[in-house]
C-alpha cells in the first residue's frame, strides 16, 4: 500500500490520460448512443462536448437511470452529470490524491479539465497501468 502511493505521487494526472475517450454532442439520444458505442464497442463512459467546452459526463451510471422505454427521445444532456456536479482533475494533480479520491467517491474515471477544455480522461485502470510500468522500471 505504500509503495503504491509513493508511486502513484511521482507523477500527474497528465501522465495517466486516457486519449481514446469519446466525446458526443448534448443533443444525441441516448438510443444511438448505445447501440453504436456502448453494447458493440463496449464504452462505458463519454464526455459531453458543446462548442469546445466540456459540458458534462454521461456513464452507465446515468444511462441506467432513465428507463430503456425514453432513450429515443432522452439527449444525453438530460442525462449527463453536468460540469458543475462533476468531480474534475487538474493536470498538475498528483496521481496519488486522484486515486485517493476516486476511491473515496467510488467513480472509475474524472475527465481532467483545464480552463473549461477537456484534456482527456483519467480512469482507474490507467492509473494502475502506469504505476506498474513505473515499478516495473523502477522509476
Amino acid at each position: 500500500q505504500v509503495v503504491m502511493k509513493d508511486a502513484l505521487q511521482k507523477f500527474t494526472d497528465r501522465d495517466a490520460l486516457v486519449a481514446e475517450c469519446d466525446i458526443v454532442p448534448p443533443n444525441l439520444s441516448l438510443s444511438p448512443m448505445v447501440s453504436d458505442n456502448v453494447l458493440p464497442r463496449g464504452k462505458r463512459c463519454f464526455v459531453v462536448i458543446d462548442e469546445g467546452k466540456i459540458r458534462g459526463m454521461v456513464t452507465l451510471r446515468n444511462i441506467r437511470a432513465v428507463p430503456q422505454m425514453q432513450w429515443d427521445y432522452t439527449n444525453v444532456e438530460k442525462a449527463m452529470t453536468p460540469l458543475g456536479r462533476l468531480e474534475t482533475a487538474s493536470p498538475e494533480e498528483d496521481a496519488g490524491s486522484l486515486m485517493e479520491r476516486m476511491d473515496e467517491l467510488d467513480i472509475n474515471q474524472i475527465p481532467v479539465v483545464s480552463d473549461g477544455n477537456f484534456l482527456g480522461l483519467v480512469t482507474r485502470e490507467g492509473l494502475l497501468k502506469v504505476m506498474r510500468t513505473r515499478l516495473d522500471l523502477r522509476m
